[in-house]
């Protein structure tokens, strides 16, 4: 065998287990040395990808062949295999690069960035480093790169101010596929209040991304059991403002529920009727009655605890005179948001009686 076929065969036993790319170094080990590297250039037998990394020619283009590319040519005198068998391998894909593989949210992965755990420099202005020791349950492989877990690239990306918008959309993504609501909120905790939530209230900001981003009930219900009892609620509050509409209002608030489209205007044109044809105590009263079932479960009860201190602790403390003027004023602020989202539902969703 000549010396050139010996050479590509070698190259090729090296490549075969690091999606066909290779380094200078690695080759070295193995006994080819640059020139060869640039003969088997020359002759299209190599394609160089970035200085000290090539590719084997055959070997289709991947999407993740840049950042491959990046990772190998960090040690490059060590295999993928030799790497990856590290408790926390000298570069992990992490943030916006992470988010990107994993399939998590709609943001702009413009350039390679990677966890590190010493200070790193480089000339590449398309990769950027991050300082930070990864333990072992914080990376996992994604098609064969070390990559920062769901989790830890939320956390990465809320460390990093990601604009709320896109990280919502991160962690929707992430709750479809499945990583532990709970998990989540703890990541996010540090970074509660950065996003309008109480301060070291992780769930209060995942709610909040919930609603920003959407997420289907019958996702989030698999991923996320831990909110099983609100789900609950929810669907039984529909059920009694189906109810409430066809059972116990009059004809006229019927027609109209009925009859009007579900937009702004139709919820406007609601609000009118209600206001020219039914007295609010009426309203408030039937509201009540259709939600006495619900309000009566320990689940309902807890729920909007909840939510009544969250909206507590978001207000200035400063201005009520007393805890109980606070506590009066949020439950009022509950009340009224809660009369407002029920009467929306009943709009956007009415079914003809």
């Amino acid at each position: 065998m000549s010396s050139a076929s010996d050479a590509r065969v070698r190259l090729a036993e090296l490549a075969e287990s690091q999606w066909g790319l290779l380094t200078t170094a690695q080759a070295a080990a193995i006994g080819v040395d640059t020139k060869q590297l640039q003969r088997l250039t020359d002759q299209a037998m190599l394609s160089r990808l970035r200085y000290g990394v090539y590719r084997l020619a055959g070997v289709p283009d991947s999407p993740t062949e840049p950042i491959r590319a990046e990772w190998l040519a960090l040690e490059p005198a060590r295999t993928a295999g030799d790497r990856i068998g590290d408790n926390a391998p000298l570069g992990v894909v992490s943030h916006r690069s992470a988010a990107d593989l994993h399939g998590l949210g709609d943001l702009d992965a413009d350039y390679i960035e990677f966890t590190v755990p010493t200070r790193r420099g480089t000339r590449n202005p398309d990769v950027r480093f991050h300082r930070g020791v990864l333990t072992a349950v914080e990376w996992m492989l994604v098609d064969g790169l070390p990559v920062t877990t769901p989790v830890r690239t939320i956390a990465d990306l809320a460390a990093a101010r990601t604009d709320g918008g896109h990280l919502a959309s991160v962690v929707r993504d992430a709750l479809l596929n499945n990583t532990p609501v709970d998990e989540i909120a703890t990541a996010l905790r540090p970074y509660a209040h950065r996003y309008g939530a109480p301060v070291d209230n992780g769930s209060a900001l995942v709610t909040h991304f919930i609603t920003q981003a959407g997420v289907p009930e019958s996702s989030l219900a698999l991923t996320a059991p831990s909110l099983e009892p609100l789900l609950a609620a929810s669907r039984a509050t529909n059920q009694a403002l189906n109810q409430l509409v066809h059972g116990q209002r009059s004809t006229r608030f019927t027609t109209s529920l009925t009859s009007l489209p579900a937009t702004d205007a139709a919820v406007a044109a609601l609000r009118n009727q209600l206001a020219g044809a039914v007295p609010t105590e009426q309203v408030t009263e039937a509201i009540r009655q259709a939600l006495a079932p619900l309000a009566d479960t320990p689940q309902w009860r807890d729920a909007v605890a909840r939510i009544r201190t969250q909206i507590q602790q978001s207000a200035d403390p400063h201005q009520f005179p007393n805890a109980a003027a606070a506590r009066e004023w949020a439950r009022k602020l509950l009340l009224e948001g809660l009369t407002e989202a029920l009467l929306d539902t009943a709009v956007q969703t009415p079914t003809p009686g």
